[in-house]
């Protein structure tokens, strides 16, 4: 493995360029050109879930994936609460909109109605507890929106299938993963900002609402508008609050 320095220095040049990518590509399609705001960054995880090669020009880490529990049909993680970005929510929606058919897509939207409305009432803590199947997951438990499942999902990597069932149990995670993933994150959000567009933290199921089903949702996101003002993430909008006042 690298010296930190060196991982750290990889870090910062991921989340510059990311940064950049996603602003220019927010740009883009503020000026009504043919570009997805997620496309490279999506590929570059991608990319990097097999025999991940930390790299930006050159070759910094090589993430071992041994060991890992998750397999085809292990959806224990598909019940659990979801955060993301509003580009990821868009590139989502545009997945649901080009790749479903008609009555497919008034299924998936069936359900996360149900959903939505499941949580509705719940407290902030209530919501993290409340284990709910995701709306995208199908019978035979597999992702239907897998090439556009969110960064949270793509970090997700499972040591212990057991520990995932169980529920109460810490899961045993690649933190090397995760760690090679989040300066991804960073650098969408970062973009987000450097467009004037609202990069804020949202409830997954809840945010795919508003896209489906709000007219022209993206393009009022892209204008500047904050259309997902219901879907924000409270649960860690007020954990960040409390870490800020400690």
């Amino acid at each position: 493995m690298p010296e930190p320095n060196e991982l750290n220095a990889w870090a910062e040049e991921v989340r510059e360029t990311v940064a950049n990518e996603t602003r220019d590509r927010i740009e883009k399609r503020r000026r009504g050109e043919a570009a997805s705001v997620l496309g490279d960054t999506l590929a570059f995880v991608d990319g990097n879930i097999k025999g991940i090669s930390l790299t930006v020009n050159r070759a910094a880490a090589k993430i071992d994936l041994e060991g890992i529990a998750c397999r085809s049909g292990c959806a224990a993680c598909c019940y659990m609460r979801v955060t993301a970005l509003p580009p990821e929510i868009f590139n989502i929606a545009r997945f649901v909109n080009e790749s479903f058919s008609a009555e497919r897509r008034a299924e998936v939207l069936d359900r996360i109605r149900s959903y939505v409305d499941s949580i509705a009432a719940l407290p902030v803590e209530g919501r993290m507890r409340h284990v709910l199947a995701c709306p995208f997951l199908s019978e035979e438990q597999s992702c239907t929106v897998y090439e556009a499942r969110p960064l949270a999902c793509r970090m997700h990597h499972s040591l212990s299938r057991e520990a995932c069932e169980d529920r109460e149990s810490p899961v045993p995670v690649i933190q090397d993963f995760i760690e090679a993933t989040v300066p991804v994150m960073e650098g969408v959000y970062a973009g987000c900002s450097l467009a004037g567009t609202e990069p804020g933290e949202l409830e997954y199921i809840p945010a795919m609402q508003t896209a489906l089903e709000e007219e022209d949702a993206e393009a009022k996101w892209l204008a500047g508008e904050d259309v997902f003002s219901g879907a924000v993430d409270l649960y860690l909008r007020d954990y960040v609050a409390k870490l800020l006042n400690q």
